[in-house]
């Protein structure tokens, strides 16, 4: 199921809302103990293209 992310642009912030849940495949304790699994991978290639994030 893909929800496409809310975005809101203020003058002087972003603010994105992109609901989901743990991605398919991944544990409650994996996700707990940091593992990163993106559920929008479309946002994850915008967030890497900025530079606001260094790895998926």
């Amino acid at each position: 199921m893909e929800i496409p992310p809310y975005i809101q642009v203020f003058d002087d912030r972003m603010k994105i809302i992109s609901n989901g849940s743990i991605p398919y495949g991944q544990t409650k304790e994996e996700f707990f103990e940091g593992i990163s699994m993106p559920v929008n991978e479309s946002l994850m290639r915008v967030f890497i293209a900025t530079g606001l994030c260094e790895h998926t």
